[in-house]
C-alpha cells in the first residue's frame, strides 16, 4: 500500500532527479549521458558537432565524454541563440539554413570530418499542427544537409 507507493515515488525521484555532484545546463543532458552509457557514442579524439546546442547541456556531456580537455577531441556547437561559453567548446552563432553558417562549420572542422552529429534543432511552434510539423521536417533536412558534408562515414 502506502509504503510501496512511497518507495516507487522515491525510486522515480532518484532516477529522474538531479545527480549528486553533477550539474548540467539542461536536464536533458542526463538522457544523453544514459544513451552514451548504453551505446558508447562518445570516445576520446572524436569530433562532435552539436546542432541546436543552446543551452549547452548536450555539449557539456560531449566535452566531458570525449575528454576534450586532454585529447584531440573537438566539440563544435551551432545555434541561432547566443550561448554562454564552455571550456574546450567552439560556438558558432548562426542559422543552419544559411550557407554562411554551413561554411563556418566547415572552416571550424578544418578538414576533419565529424564523428558524431547531435541535432536538437527546433523553432518556436505556432500551434498549428501541419505548419509546426513542416517546420520541424525542414530543420531535419537542414541537419541532413550538414551531415552529408561533415559526417565521417
Amino acid at each position: 500500500g502506502a509504503a510501496s507507493a512511497a518507495w516507487i515515488r522515491g525510486a522515480i525521484a532518484e532516477y529522474y532527479g538531479p545527480r549528486q555532484g553533477l550539474e548540467y545546463r539542461s536536464p536533458r543532458a542526463f538522457a544523453l549521458r544514459q544513451l552514451d552509457d548504453r551505446f558508447s557514442i562518445f570516445k576520446p579524439d572524436q569530433v562532435v558537432l552539436d546542432l541546436g546546442c543552446f543551452a549547452g547541456g548536450w555539449s557539456e556531456v560531449a566535452v566531458e565524454r570525449t575528454y576534450a580537455s586532454s585529447s584531440s577531441s573537438r566539440v563544435i556547437g551551432v545555434d541561432v541563440v547566443r550561448m554562454d561559453p564552455l571550456h574546450h567548446h567552439t560556438f558558432i552563432q548562426g542559422d543552419v539554413a544559411e550557407e554562411a553558417t554551413v561554411q563556418r562549420i566547415a572552416e571550424e572542422l578544418g578538414g576533419r570530418q565529424a564523428d558524431v552529429v547531435l541535432s536538437d534543432l527546433s523553432r518556436p511552434t505556432v500551434g498549428l499542427k501541419f505548419e509546426d510539423h513542416m517546420d520541424s521536417m525542414q530543420l531535419c533536412l537542414y541537419a541532413a544537409r550538414i551531415m552529408e558534408r561533415s559526417l565521417r562515414v
